[in-house]
């Protein structure tokens, strides 16, 4: 196996472990929240939780390079379907308000860790994608590629939380969730909270992903120089 090959499978797998471990911890404070009450409360947290990682698991097989093309597309296809359910964490928040006795600081805590794992889960399931696309494409296509995903997942999201479609109704009811699109795009002032929030979270996660692509980009150029400082060492 070429030995790029083998860094980027263990690359990956760095990725898996740590955002693995900030799921558990996430898990962890709901469940020392439900032993000091015995109430389940934020329960629900967790069942997103696990809607958030299907996308990274259908990321890490649309990347297995060895297979061909038309193999991975129905893997890319569902992982786009199933990607708004790592952004949909942070409108949890919503929930967010005093439940004695569990002290509010506790709860804001909760909430905003199972957010902040659903959006990196989120966002490095589409750096794995935008990876491959801007190699074999080029820089532009891919921030257009991210760009549109990142719009999608706006839509998605406002379509989950206010219209409350489900991501596998993609494939049970297709026509139905195609008809809610068509009547959004044809009465747009009936619904005005749709395209304002569409836009909002759209450009909130684009810019929670611009700084986490630079970043990741300032990692791969230190990389370079000090592999090319290496080599030019006598």
């Amino acid at each position: 196996m070429p030995s790029s090959h083998c860094s980027f499978l263990s690359r990956r797998a760095r990725v898996v472990l740590v955002l693995a471990l900030g799921s558990l911890a996430s898990c962890t404070l709901l469940f020392f929240r439900y032993a000091a009450t015995r109430q389940v409360g934020f329960g629900f947290l967790v069942w997103n939780l696990f809607l958030a990682w299907i996308p990274l698991g259908f990321a890490w097989l649309a990347c297995v390079s060895r297979w061909p093309l038309w193999f991975r597309l129905p893997f890319a296809a569902a992982w786009l379907a199933f990607l708004p359910n790592t952004f949909y964490l942070v409108t949890d928040l919503q929930y967010l308000g005093p439940r004695p006795p569990v002290p509010l600081w506790w709860d804001i805590l909760c909430l905003q860790s199972f957010a902040w794992n659903g959006l990196l889960l989120g966002f490095a399931s589409l750096y794995w994608i935008h990876e491959r696309i801007e190699r074999r494409f080029g820089l532009w296509t891919g921030v257009g590629f991210a760009a549109t995903v990142l719009g999608l997942c706006g839509l998605g999201v406002y379509l989950g939380r206010i219209r409350r479609w489900n991501s596998w109704e993609v494939a049970q009811r297709p026509l139905e969730l195609l008809g809610d699109l068509l009547y959004l795009v044809r009465h747009p002032t009936h619904d005005r909270t749709a395209l304002l929030f569409t836009i909002a979270f759209a450009a909130f996660f684009g810019v929670c992903y611009l700084m986490l692509w630079v970043l990741a980009g300032w990692r791969r150029a230190g990389l370079r120089e000090r592999l090319d400082f290496a080599r030019a060492r006598p």
